[in-house]
């Protein structure tokens, strides 16, 4: 019968747990930093968007009008257009732009197309 040898090490390396959990742990903050991003960028234009919507129904003017007052500098490639709802009395606003991921990766390089739509009524 063979005796097999019970008494080897138990320690072992560490360093494949720590390795494991520093790529957690980075990726984790890439995606919060990522989403957190995308969430602020997505506010600001939904409250652009209000703003088109609010200043086309209160004067009358064009979106274009309101681009040139406010200034569409704050967003990339800004495309903004606005219609009045077929009850006639509601003026509809969606403004997109381009977002771009805060940290520069190979995997997710690029920007994305955000959009958002807002509406008002005319008094």
């Amino acid at each position: 019968m063979r005796k097999t040898n019970r008494d080897h090490s138990e320690h072992g390396s560490i360093a494949p747990l720590g390795i494991g959990l520093a790529f957690i742990s980075l990726t984790l903050v890439f995606v919060i930093l990522a989403s957190s991003s995308l969430f602020i960028f997505q506010k600001r234009l939904k409250n652009y968007s209000e703003g088109v919507a609010l200043y086309v129904a209160e004067s009358g003017d064009s979106a274009q009008g309101y681009l040139l007052r406010v200034g569409g500098q704050k967003f990339r490639d800004m495309q903004v257009s606005t219609r009045l709802h077929l009850d006639g009395v509601t003026v509809q606003a969606k403004s997109c732009a381009k977002w771009d991921f805060p940290i520069p990766i190979v995997i997710a390089n690029g920007s994305r197309q955000i959009c958002a739509q807002a509406a008002a009524r005319l008094e």
